[in-house]
């Protein structure tokens, strides 16, 4: 049975809002390439999606009735996107990882998921 992976992918919000649409273009281009690396080394994307800037979240906490307006942290870098791939090859999956990062300065987080009934 594959392990299910979320990539959580991280970079400078501001950077990505001033980008000029050549490099927009450009960053698109190497995610639909990373997709079709993906499927290509057999490793099956079951889920992702960008992500509306920071400013839109609403955090909540445990506990509290309050909600307050993102982001969490004042921080250059916050969550942009994310991916759910389920795998055999964990190794594999972070090779390409790294090289759809050629060109960012966000690191990236690969954690396996747990489904329903699995244990930590």
């Amino acid at each position: 049975m594959s392990t299910e992976y979320i990539i959580l992918l991280h970079d400078n919000e501001v950077a990505w809002q001033e980008a000029t649409p050549g490099k927009r273009a450009e960053t698109y281009g190497r995610h639909t390439e990373f997709a079709r690396r993906c499927a290509e080394d057999g490793h099956i994307m079951t889920g992702g999606a960008e992500l509306r800037p920071s400013t839109t979240a609403k955090i909540l906490r445990g506990g509290s009735v309050g909600m307050t307006d993102g982001p969490y942290t004042e921080t250059a870098e916050q969550l942009g996107g994310f991916y759910l791939v389920e795998t055999d090859d964990l190794e594999a999956l972070a090779k390409l990882v790294n090289e759809l990062l050629a060109d960012t300065t966000g690191p990236a987080e690969i954690r396996a998921t747990l489904r329903p009934g699995e244990g930590s």
